[in-house]
């Protein structure tokens, strides 16, 4: 099929979409994907430039049935196939000759890991990538670690093979430290397109069993190192959920934000004073369309705080959730001046408030 397949784009998740799809048929997959890589002369009829592994949104999910059965690889969005933009820098009263192209092949995916090892399908696929040198591209939109961070190995493997230009939003869940976040940073610095970032059940301390002082030291450092990555991302949108220590952290997580975030949530986290007054001044958060606070204890905080805060994104804030938050009467009394200068608020809630 892929040797004469007469479309540029291969809908392989859409066509397998109600049947499991066996490693043998994948295999054979590839093999016709590299086939037509390293043939001199491609069949004339051939267009075939991108595989698809994504499905109809409108459809079930097309699941690759890993051995623990779960997901690794499926989607049910429809790919964007806009490709990154890649500035060339244009030289005066220079015409560059028509050089010759380079052959090469997309295979455009999401990755929901739900295991820290590789299932034998995505194993396959990054072996493939691997062996093509350049010529067969992995790009991803979506990638998610679900279930804690892969060993050191794996993730270089995973990471060395992907386009990471293409990621634009990215999750990291459940056991992820100060350690193994650092480990990501210098991948995170090319995923220049990413929009989304997800924090979920992760820990911003090391886990190391040095002294006090001396975890305190490297904890500063690990944080340092990857919060530093986001200077040159232009995100839009960053998810905190229950992230253990983020209390005192929010001014070294957050302070090379350039971009102006549109989504800032931030539930089942404890803060103090000092964080609500560094988002009140950071340059992230001027342009806020939406902010939450669910589960976020603050009724022993300073309400001048989050007034600054909601004044900073007066002209833009359209939904404030502050829901479980524990607001005392007077609390929420003094944030409504403030709210009623939120002119483009459609959306307040907040629940469970107390009296003083």
């Amino acid at each position: 099929m892929v040797q004469t397949w007469a479309f540029i784009r291969l809908p392989l998740g859409a066509l397998l979409q109600n049947q499991p799809l066996s490693i043998n048929i994948f295999k054979a997959v590839l093999e016709g994907l590299n086939d037509r890589l390293t043939q001199q002369h491609h069949q004339p009829r051939c267009k075939l430039h991108l595989l698809d592994l994504h499905i109809n949104s409108s459809t079930n999910f097309w699941r690759l049935y890993s051995q623990s059965g779960q997901d690794s690889l499926c989607s049910t969005e429809e790919p964007d196939d806009t490709h990154p933009k890649i500035r060339r820098r244009k030289l005066d009263g220079f015409r560059p000759r028509d050089e010759p192209s380079i052959p090469h092949m997309e295979v455009h995916v999401d990755l929901y890991l739900h295991c820290t090892s590789l299932d034998k399908f995505l194993n396959l696929l990054l072996h493939r990538v691997s062996l093509s040198k350049g010529a067969l591209k992995l790009c991803c939109r979506n990638l998610e670690f679900l279930v804690g961070p892969p060993t050191m190995k794996i993730l270089q493997k995973l990471l060395q093979n992907l386009q990471l230009e293409w990621v634009k939003v990215m999750a990291l869940e459940s056991n992820w430290n100060l350690a193994t976040l650092a480990t990501l940073a210098p991948h995170l610095a090319n995923m220049i397109h990413l929009r989304t970032l997800c924090l979920r059940s992760v820990t911003l301390k090391s886990h190391t069993n040095s002294t006090p002082d001396e975890v305190d030291e490297l904890d500063q450092m690990l944080l340092k190192q990857f919060s530093f990555q986001f200077i040159n991302l232009q995100l839009q949108e960053l998810q905190l959920d229950t992230v253990l220590h983020l209390n005192g952290c929010m001014h070294h997580l957050l302070q090379h934000f350039q971009h102006p975030l549109q989504s800032l949530v931030i539930n089942h986290c404890w803060s103090l004073d000092s964080d609500l007054a560094f988002l009140s001044t950071c340059l992230s958060t001027g342009h806020l369309r939406f902010l939450s606070f669910t589960e976020v204890t603050l009724e022993n905080l300073n309400p001048v705080f989050l007034n600054n805060l909601l004044d900073t994104a007066s002209s833009t804030l359209q939904i404030l959730d502050l829901s479980g938050c524990g607001l005392t009467d007077s609390q929420v009394d003094a944030i409504m001046p403030t709210l009623g200068h939120c002119s483009e608020l459609l959306l307040f809630i907040s629940m469970e408030t107390r009296s003083p």
